[in-house]
């Protein structure tokens, strides 16, 4: 999926920053959407809020960590980093406010929809003008190949819903036998669907393209974020069982974006040693 968007986005001349946020929202987040979906049909949709809480730190972590140390360093345009830390420290702390009652009603996920709207907004009406990520051959603009690319993205799109599904289906069964809360299941399996970051990062990285990966990996906590969650809110209201321990999480998550934030903003960027 990601070879084939990637292609795509040559071929409709996309710059490495809309690129970037495409993956992010359409790629490399759908495993984490359709384990929510595929969870809330099931009556479990506590177990996507683990899910997506996982994989937010994960992102800001183990995704950014490994590419950082492939690259040897990572950054971001300094004007990038002011415009959007407050935006997305909210976006990351947002779903907090909702959950203080344990609960995310069908209502809470069509706010967390508008927040995702509205975010998409203005990630369209500040598009940073950089370069087309890369050419391809000429021979190869050609509507057929395109379709055939777009063919290979969605028969990806049909294998990642069959695993979900068999995702979903082995974490419950495991939960049930082991008496473990449905949120820490979709913790544990939130190593599994933050695997498309760590790849698109480590791809990134290999082609020369760090700065995609920084992008795709906070636009996945964005998406995961306002978009999963609503999504699977309006499904099935979401009672979490433990509120104290998904908050801290969340707020964990923060801090390590406020600090990601920071280093590429006092030192230019993210380095191995950092």
């Amino acid at each position: 999926m990601v070879r084939s968007l990637v292609w795509m986005g040559r071929f409709l001349h996309l710059s490495e920053y809309v690129l970037a946020f495409v993956l992010a929202a359409f790629a490399t987040s759908l495993p984490e959407f359709f384990v929510g979906i595929h969870a809330a049909l099931q009556g479990f949709s506590s177990l996507s809020v683990g899910n997506v809480v996982g994989a937010n730190f994960l992102n800001i972590t183990l995704v950014i960590g490994v590419t950082a140390v492939m690259a040897g360093s990572i950054s971001m345009d300094r004007g990038y980093t002011r415009a959007h830390l407050g935006l997305g420290f909210t976006i990351i702390v947002f779903p907090l406010l909702l959950l203080l009652d344990g609960l995310l009603s069908r209502a809470d996920g069509f706010l967390l929809l508008f927040l995702f709207g509205g975010y998409l907004s203005y990630l369209i009406a500040h598009d940073a003008r950089t370069h087309v990520v890369d050419s391809i051959p000429e021979e190869e603009y050609r509507v057929s190949v395109f379709l055939k690319k777009l063919a290979l993205f969605f028969f990806g799109v049909v294998l990642l819903l069959g695993s979900a599904w068999f995702i979903v289906s082995t974490g419950i069964e495991f939960g049930r036998a082991a008496a473990l809360p449905f949120y820490f299941i979709g913790i544990l399996i939130a190593i599994g669907t933050t695997l498309p970051e760590v790849v698109f990062g480590v791809r990134s990285v290999s082609l020369g393209h760090t700065n995609m990966s920084i992008g795709n990996a906070l636009g996945s906590i964005a998406v995961n974020t306002s978009l999963v969650l609503g999504v699977v809110a309006i499904i099935q209201p979401i009672r979490i069982e433990s509120p104290l321990t998904i908050s801290l999480m969340i707020l964990l998550t923060g801090a390590c974006a406020v600090w990601v934030y920071a280093m590429n903003f006092v030192w230019g960027g993210l380095s191995r040693r950092v």
